[in-house]
């Protein structure tokens, strides 16, 4: 059950078509981690670049953050799930890896319930 929220930042040369984005992460996110078929959601939002700064000086990379929603009693394999997903959004929005940042929220377990349920679905 991963659930993960997508913000793209901006718009930049080489970016594809925002249509089926949701559906070309997931589809490559769910192969390169394993997850069966209806088992991975993904929401896929836009960030205006004026809505977004860094401090410094301008790097001219936009960024993309996505947001990792899943149970896990073992936090060791974030590192490697990271490393996936990173690579996975990175090829679906032609944006280098550099600029995909994975954000891991708190375990799961115990806390989303899919129609009033807890969810009993096992995790990859």
């Amino acid at each position: 059950m991963p659930i993960l929220e997508v913000e793209v930042v901006g718009q930049q040369q080489g970016d594809p078509p925002t249509e089926k984005l949701a559906e070309r992460i997931a589809q490559t996110v769910g192969k390169a981690l394993g997850v069966p078929n209806g088992q991975l959601w993904v929401k896929v939002s836009k960030l205006s670049a004026m809505s977004y700064a860094e401090n410094g000086p301008p790097t001219g990379v936009l960024p993309v953050f996505v947001h990792v929603l899943v149970r896990t009693r073992d936090p060791s394999v974030w590192p490697q799930r990271a490393a996936t997903i990173n690579a996975a959004v990175s090829e679906a929005t032609n944006r280098k890896r550099e600029a995909v940042h994975v954000i891991f929220e708190p375990d799961a377990t115990a806390r989303v319930f899919f129609g009033g349920a807890p969810d009993s679905r096992s995790s990859p």
